[in-house]
């Protein structure tokens, strides 16, 4: 059973990368709920479903993850996805 699911995780790690790459966020979050239901999200996963949510504007959720992760652990992604927000906010 434990190795079914590592290669689940695998493989769904796989898609989410492909499907991000392709510029496909839609596919890249759903990749990323049926991962997070085999097991608990990776901070690099949870920056791919902040960028991804970014891309199909949901900037607001996107936020969330960011903030989060920085308070956790602040790093240069995630200083420079704030920062991405903090442009986008301060145009509108």
């Amino acid at each position: 059973q434990k190795q079914r699911t590592d290669v689940t995780q695998q493989i769904l790690a796989q898609r989410i990368i492909a499907s991000y790459r392709a510029d496909r966020y839609y596919d890249t979050l759903r990749y990323l709920d049926e991962r997070g239901a085999v097991a608990p999200e990776t901070r690099d996963l949870a920056m791919l479903r902040g960028w991804s949510l970014y891309k199909i504007g949901r900037t607001d959720a996107a936020r969330q993850i960011f903030t989060e992760l920085d308070r956790q652990l602040s790093t240069k992604d995630t200083q420079n996805a704030l920062s991405v927000l903090m442009e986008i906010r301060g145009k509108y």
